[in-house]
């Protein structure tokens, strides 16, 4: 099975995604990657201060927060933050996000120039969620009697942030998850937009982003700082429950707003619940 870091060009199997997580959180990995972290730009550290830089965009996202099967979760995330912090972030090398940042990205739309080109100067900015509620009410999946989840396995470096990455022990979740995004970014209102597919579906939480360089031996000691993470924290409920995901808007990475306005797809619907269409036709509700 395939576990290089290639450039693929499609989301992968199931069974290359689940290699893929794996091979990501393997000590050598984590060794290799440690090396080639960058610093971001959108969170900067200079004269004794952090500096958040701005970043606009869409991005339709399930929240850790929104789901109260998501507690153990959350307690994992708490314990990895508390021991990152004890461990490496005492000059302020790492900028934490705030929990209630935690998402997962279902699915990109625009962001920065894209977001500017194709919605800021045309003047689509205020209509685009009513636009991606009807994408939404457009998608249809497969029925199913529970959420989607997530069961998160450890840290991983890439790019120029550090992130808790999840698998899929059901492969019906995982191809739920491809069949919304081969749907979602195959509407040919999103086309028009220049919304696209850029990249794989990667299960993952970010907790940090590198906010100025570091040396050699900070770097080997990110990486003993995470594999020791990885091989003593007991992952095996830290669940992500993914029961809908929602547009959200975010003027930098470290704040995702939800506004009434802003549509919601539902995976799962419990029986309990009481259906009705909202004015886009996109949403359901409890």
């Amino acid at each position: 099975m395939n576990t290089t870091i290639d450039k693929p060009t499609t989301d992968f199997t199931y069974d290359d995604y689940q290699a893929r997580q794996h091979f990501s959180i393997s000590s050598d990995t984590i060794q290799k990657q440690s090396k080639i972290l960058t610093c971001a730009d959108n969170f900067v550290f200079e004269e004794d201060e952090w500096t958040i830089n701005p970043y606009r965009g869409f991005a339709v996202v399930t929240v850790v927060n929104n789901n109260s099967g998501n507690r153990y979760l959350k307690k994992s995330l708490a314990l990895i933050k508390d021991y990152f912090n004890e461990q490496l972030n005492k000059h302020e090398t790492y900028f934490m996000l705030p929990s209630d940042s935690y998402h997962q990205t279902i699915a990109n739309t625009l962001s920065e120039k894209r977001y500017v080109d194709n919605l800021e100067k045309k003047g689509y900015v205020s209509i685009f969620p009513e636009m991606t509620g009807k994408v939404f009410s457009r998608i249809h999946l497969e029925k199913r009697n529970k959420p989607v989840t997530m069961n998160m396995i450890g840290l991983n470096i890439f790019g120029t942030c550090i992130a808790l990455l999840g698998v899929f022990k059901d492969v019906a979740d995982y191809h739920t998850i491809r069949s919304f995004r081969e749907q979602f970014y195959n509407d040919p209102d999103l086309k028009d937009l220049d919304v696209k597919w850029t990249r794989p579906f990667v299960g993952h939480i970010t907790l940090a982003y590198l906010g100025r360089e570091i040396s050699g031996k900070e770097r080997i000691a990110l990486a003993k700082t995470i594999n020791d993470i990885n091989s003593t924290i007991d992952f095996s409920e830290a669940v992500f429950h993914i029961d809908n995901a929602e547009l959200r808007s975010y003027t930098d990475l470290s704040c995702f707003q939800s506004k009434p306005e802003y549509p919601h797809f539902k995976f799962f619907i419990h029986p309990s619940c009481k259906v009705r269409d909202s004015k886009m036709g996109s949403e359901k509700y409890c």
